[in-house]
């Protein structure tokens, strides 16, 4: 957790059926901040491409959270897919920013609510 997310922050790993780490053919991010009464995007994070783990199939958001960014809930939506006429499958983790510190520099405490979510890809 702070200023910018890391590799342990919010991720997630895709696994074959045998429980296999496998990277996929095309895989986005898009984040999500709960504004009471729907849930709204956040400004530039629409279908970024994540970046790549220390492991095969292992993916993670790099965000540099903004100035001002408010506490609250928010999701991660991974969309992910194997072949090129293939759907996206779409995950969805729960997370929280429960304390911003003011000053010079963004700290932002992050809260994974959910766990990191481990999938299965077919």
């Amino acid at each position: 957790p702070g200023q910018e997310l890391t590799d342990t922050d919010l991720r997630i790993f895709l696994k074959d059926r045998n429980g296999d780490g496998i990277d996929v053919l095309e895989i986005r991010y898009s984040l999500y901040w709960w504004g009471g009464t729907d849930w709204e995007t956040v400004s530039g994070s629409y279908q970024i491409e994540p970046e790549s783990g220390p492991g095969v199939g292992q993916y993670w958001v790099l965000w540099d959270i903004p100035s001002g960014q408010h506490v609250g809930k928010y999701q991660v939506r991974w969309d992910f897919r194997n072949a090129v006429d293939a759907p996206f499958q779409q995950i969805r983790s729960d997370f929280s920013i429960v304390k911003i510190t003011l000053g010079t520099s963004r700290t932002a405490v992050v809260e994974d609510l959910e766990g990191t979510p481990y999938v299965v890809v077919h």
